[in-house]
């Protein structure tokens, strides 16, 4: 999502940040076990500031070239290699990236910046299992430096470890820009929604929504926390907007819901997603997800025609049809039920499907019928 991708910015220029706080007047070894700074430091050296200016602008290329240069005269410079490690990883050569991170922390195995950017590394290949030690082990090493211990939750709430996020990010400062504090809220709901408590969640996203309120996808996203926590007239409040403006479809289906769970008129919402008309590979899913909501409000008569779309365009998904001939059975069309569970039964008989068969013959009075179908279900599932 867009603030994620802020975030991992930002992360990057924090890391060349630390690196340039701590590097005037470093030797080699007094760089490669963080030690803090001292006043008479020296400059620092002017290819390392051309090359964070170059980075900062984007160029990566030219900051590898200028970096390269440096290094050749001095091979020991660690926080030259932090920044060319970087470089690479903004041009996309990771392998290059990871061989000069290593290059650090073999010679400096508690270079916090070194491992917080090979965690960095590891989390944007989606390499989490390697990333998430190193950026705890960096979090650490920087006595708990905000941005470091936001990454490591970030990593441990995409392993689903939201205990150990939530112990990560307790009493982190709020963060000095306003899409940083986003990311921050973002992050403590999804680690309050794995946790179980989609009230904390909403609440959450609520904070991250006052920092940005025409932002319409943290509207939605908003929204369906609210969706969550059963808070259905809010969500219904903050989706209807976004839906008005946009015809979106997903935020038609989240608006659906949510009227459908406050008992409000969803009828033209309804109305205006099955006039929508989508491209082939996400009409099915769409139809799909359109019925399921109205089946799970008991709205079986709705759903029906959504089954029916989706189904043929997907005649041989046998769970289509067993939920079209369920809707239908719902409705009282016992003779469409009928048929449509006899083809669903072609597809590959279960004992689910006798279930429903012989509950659809008891209620056409075919009592003798019903009877063999329901001893089909037995047999097949004993």
């Amino acid at each position: 999502m867009a603030t994620s991708k802020i975030w991992r910015s930002h992360l990057i220029c924090m890391l060349c940040a630390y690196v340039f706080s701590f590097l005037s007047g470093w030797s080699a070894y007094g760089a490669a076990n963080n030690r803090a700074p001292q006043a008479n430091r020296t400059e620092i050296p002017e290819p390392l500031q051309h090359a964070r200016r170059l980075l900062a602008q984007g160029n990566a290329e030219e900051a590898i070239r200028i970096l390269t240069i440096h290094l050749q005269g001095h091979p020991g410079n660690t926080a030259a290699r932090v920044i060319l490690g970087q470089a690479y990883a903004m041009a996309g050569q990771t392998d290059r990236a990871e061989a000069e991170f290593q290059s650090v922390l073999k010679a400096a195995p508690e270079n916090y910046v070194a491992l917080a950017a090979l965690g960095e590394l590891y989390y944007r290949a989606g390499q989490l299992e390697k990333a998430e030690p190193l950026l705890g082990k960096a979090a650490k090493l920087s006595r708990g430096a905000p941005q470091l211990r936001m990454e490591w939750a970030f990593a441990l709430a995409r392993l689903h470890r939201y205990k150990e996020a939530q112990t990560a990010l307790t009493n982190i400062p709020i963060p000095k820009y306003p899409e940083e504090q986003i990311a921050l809220h973002r992050l403590k709901a999804s680690v309050e929604a794995g946790l179980g408590s989609s009230s904390a969640a909403a609440r959450e996203m609520e904070q991250a929504l006052e920092l940005k309120p025409d932002d319409s996808g943290l509207a939605l996203a908003t929204a369906a926390a609210q969706v969550q926590s059963k808070n259905w007239r809010r969500a219904a409040a903050l989706a209807e907007p976004v839906f008005s403006r946009s015809h979106d479809p997903g935020a038609g289906l989240l608006l659906l819901e949510a009227q459908l769970g406050a008992k409000e008129d969803f009828r033209p919402t309804l109305q205006q997603l099955k006039s929508f008309s989508l491209p082939a590979t996400g009409e099915l899913q769409f139809r799909q997800r359109l019925a399921e909501l109205l089946i799970s409000n008991g709205r079986y008569t709705e759903s029906i025609e959504e089954l029916k779309k989706a189904a043929d365009l997907d005649p041989g998904h046998a769970s289509l049809i067993f939920n079209l001939a369920l809707a239908q059975y719902r409705s009282g069309k016992l003779d469409d039920a009928l048929a449509s569970i006899e083809k669903c039964k072609a597809l590959g008989d279960t004992a689910e499907i006798e279930d429903l068969l012989g509950d659809i013959q008891e209620a056409r009075g075919d009592n003798l019928a019903a009877v063999q179908s329901y001893q089909a279900a037995i047999a097949l599932s004993p």
